[in-house]
């Protein structure tokens, strides 16, 4: 197999945040910063661990993480060194998972491994991570699943999502139904919209409006909302006539739609707009840390990102820094960790 000769970081300005990502051991809790045009990582208490060196810098995944470095990019470990680079200059790049990370050659999408060796060769539109040993990946204007030979294990539809809780959201005919890795309708295909598996309930769409199901495709929670965030922490964020509010898994509302924005419960606390600002609240509705932030990152380890000014958001959702955008780092008390810098 032959070495990768380009990489491609998806990196927006070459640094972004997931807070629902776990890292390795060895690289927990690590955080990219931002000093004197440089990036390093910060630990969970605010220590810088590994200083400011990069030209850009990604998350950890499992142990590893995108960085430029002289024009050249590749992937580092918990202790800031390479463990391989590139020669060509960059344009985009995904994260590893399940040992296989997407990357673009000449405009298609195939996968390396850990060594930097390519393992599937570009071919994709879309190349998507591994989860249950499979990924999801477009071919021309379908959508389908492969393994790590890269063998199609499912056969291609209009439109396909990723495997969660052992199921996947895929549309035939207009319609969408639940997929195992068989590629065996678990739920048959009469929804108008469907969304991933989590605490064992799916969000979906009826004609206009969205409900819940669960794994057997029976509706628990009537469709009666105009949107809906997936359950995380036993809550699910709803919104009518742009009001978001909280359900049970009764589809009780326990928290009343009055935020401009509701983001998923992480850590016992969910990011929300009140006004022009987002702060956090607990799974009571009560203010836990007051609205200042223009944007606020779900918590992860005890730790979130936030914002503050206007950060350009792409077509892909990368966060890329701009000169009026800044983030720093807080903490479940709603101290700084790291202050927003430019």
């Amino acid at each position: 197999m032959k070495k990768l000769t380009a990489l491609f970081l998806c990196l927006g300005s070459f640094a972004f945040f997931s807070a629902a990502q776990s890292p390795q051991k060895g690289t927990k809790n690590l955080f990219p910063v931002l000093l004197n045009k440089k990036w390093g990582y910060i630990n969970a208490d605010g220590d810088v661990v590994i200083k400011p060196q990069f030209d850009g810098a990604g998350e950890f995944k499992e142990g590893l993480a995108v960085a430029i470095l002289d024009g050249r990019s590749g992937f580092i470990d918990g202790t800031g060194q390479f463990v391989f680079r590139t020669r060509a200059p960059i344009v985009l790049s995904g994260s590893f998972s399940e040992g296989l990370a997407p990357v673009m050659e000449n405009g298609k999408w195939g996968y390396i491994d850990r060594s930097g060796e390519m393992a599937l060769a570009p071919q994709y539109e879309f190349a998507g991570d591994f989860s249950g040993g499979v990924a999801r990946v477009r071919t021309g204007d379908q959508f389908g699943f492969v393994d790590r030979t890269g063998a199609l294990v499912t056969r291609l539809y209009n439109s396909a999502f990723d495997f969660s809780e052992r199921l996947a959201p895929v549309e035939i005919s207009g319609k969408m139904g639940y997929i195992d890795v068989a590629d065996r309708f678990v739920i048959q295909p009469t929804f108008d919209g469907a969304r991933g598996f989590s605490e064992g309930l799916a969000a979906v769409r009826i004609g206009g409006k969205r409900g819940f199901i669960n794994r057997r495709g029976e509706v628990v929670i009537q469709p009666r909302w105009d949107d809906t965030t997936n359950f995380s922490g036993g809550r699910a964020a709803v919104e009518n006539d742009g009001q978001w509010g909280y359900i049970d898994k009764s589809g009780s509302l326990v928290i009343e739609p009055q935020y401009r924005i509701g983001h998923s419960f992480s850590e016992g606390m969910a990011s929300v707009q009140i006004g022009a600002k987002m702060g956090y609240i607990d799974q009571r509705g009560e203010i836990v840390i007051k609205p200042e932030f223009d944007f606020a990152f779900p918590f992860s380890g005890g730790v979130a990102r936030v914002e503050i000014g206007m950060c350009y958001r792409d077509q892909k959702l990368s966060r890329r820094e701009t000169e009026d955008c800044r983030f720093g780092y807080i903490d479940k008390e709603g101290r700084y960790l790291w202050k927003p810098s430019k």
